[in-house]
């Protein structure tokens, strides 16, 4: 796939001004298509993949099969408190924020740079179905009788359970083989999928296979605990094929991104880029939510680019142990950190947050990463509407204020201002006519003294 950046409606950035804001929420995670969650932590050649397994209550289906590069074992795999993996996307999420007068042109640096640069799971494709006995018995029973068409081309590489996870990590001679052997054990294969298996089985990778064991799941938690395994890779990528096979539409996948901070923002090769038009203020209508608002914007930035192919939008990219505004409980923890297989500091860390959207026609391949080196800090960001900062933001959906906006030597003395050039990524008037035709218009409950549009 083609790695063309589309740009939209953006202007050139002014000067960079701290702020100190307040944070009101994120967009949360029902936005408009299936969503999975994956954080991978990348030290040196060191990859830690952590997954969070939203299965709902039909955690009596839930399987998966994982191409992984090396043998795992028992100690490379572990359960993350489901709270980390909160605090994370909470951390990371586009987000509503409140500014006023003092914030803009206050004081300070508290580290944020205005203008800067900047189905159910993408893995449980292949494991869906009623599984009836363990990997145990089904291993052992394979390897006594000589019925198994798939007996002589697969082996067992390792086998082990943690905690509800009953795991066997196996290698197959051919994807017939596999096919056969993942029937017999209950997954739902793509009736398509033997190409992509081949692929992979050439490529000499393992399969990492997972069931419940409902008798291990505690009763009074019947909702599966994010898994987590590490394996030493010399490139960083995301198998994202084999759970595409039997995708509905479109999907949404959330990769955070957790590496040295010297390699800054994490970004994928072979997928295109797409911006999100954020940095408006808004203000709801009714019973709309700011989840509308930003699940609008980010269908708008994925449909534009009409070339056929998945992209991306980067959400978040900032230092481990800053933020601005911060949600609450306020910057990762070292400890949150070294739940996801980061072992050093968090202010040593850098964090990126992806969202990547495609179709299973758009997903043949593999995701594949890359640091840029680009330490500058960026995050999607809505500001909750102030008419005193018309003359520094647009209105999303509408543009700038060009008839008397809104500014903040309306209410304080101008001797108190700091001398400030305003900041406007979107651009002049001009540049926002793409944005105005592409979101359509939001009607906001707000100040409109003459404003001409």
């Amino acid at each position: 796939m083609g790695s063309l950046l589309v740009t939209l409606a953006l202007g050139g950035s002014g000067q960079a001004h701290g702020f100190c804001g307040t944070y009101i929420g994120s967009a949360g995670s029902s936005l408009t298509n299936a969503r999975s969650e994956v954080i991978i932590s990348r030290s040196d050649e060191q990859t830690t993949l952590t997954m969070a397994n939203d299965v709902g209550s039909d955690v009596a289906d839930f399987a998966m099969l994982v191409p992984v590069p090396e043998v795992l074992e028992a100690d490379d795999v572990t359960l993350v408190d489901k709270d980390v993996l909160r605090r994370i996307d909470t951390y990371t999420a586009p987000r509503l924020v409140s500014y006023t007068c003092s914030s803009f042109y206050g004081s300070g640096d508290s580290g944020w740079h205005h203008g800067g640069q900047r189905s159910r799971g993408c893995f449980r494709g292949c494991g869906v179905g009623d599984k009836g006995s363990s990997f145990s018995d089904t291993a052992s029973g394979a390897a006594q009788d000589t019925g198994p068409s798939w007996a002589d081309a697969i082996e067992v590489e390792s086998s082990f359970a943690v905690g509800e996870y009953e795991i066997e990590v196996i290698s197959a001679d051919t994807a017939e083989a596999l096919i056969a052997w993942a029937d017999d054990q209950g997954y739902a294969i793509a009736e398509d999928a033997e190409e992509v298996l081949a692929r992979y089985i050439e490529a000499g990778v393992y399969f990492f296979a997972a069931k419940v064991s409902l008798e291990s799941l505690p009763a009074d938690n019947p909702f599966l605990s994010p898994l987590q395994f590490s394996y030493a890779s010399p490139v960083m990528t995301l198998p994202i094929s084999l759970g595409a096979l039997n995708a509905d539409g479109e999907q949404d996948l959330v990769v955070t991104v957790i590496n040295d901070y010297s390699e800054g923002q994490a970004h994928i090769s072979n997928m295109s880029e797409r911006e999100v038009l954020d940095e408006c203020m808004w203000s709801p209508v009714g019973e709309e939510a700011f989840a509308d608002l930003y699940s609008q914007q980010l269908d708008a930035s994925f449909s534009a680019a009409d070339d056929g192919e998945g992209g991306w939008v980067l959400e978040y990219g900032w230092d481990g142990g800053k933020c601005d505004p911060c949600p609450d409980p306020g910057f990762l923890s070292d400890e949150d950190l070294s739940s996801v297989g980061w072992l050093r500091g968090s202010t040593e860390a850098y964090v990126s947050r992806l969202r990547v959207r495609y179709t299973p026609e758009q997903a043949a391949d593999d995701l594949v990463f890359y640091h840029s080196n680009i330490t500058d800090q960026t995050q999607t960001r809505f500001i909750q509407y102030n008419q005193q900062l018309e003359v520094e933001f647009p209105i999303c959906g509408e543009g700038w204020i060009t008839d008397d906006p809104g500014s903040c030597d309306d209410d304080e003395a101008s001797a108190t201002r700091e001398s400030a050039t305003p900041n406007r990524r979107l651009g002049p008037l001009s540049g926002v006519l793409g944005f105005i035709t592409l979101v359509g218009a939001v009607s906001l409950t707000r100040r409109r003294q003459g404003a001409k549009r």
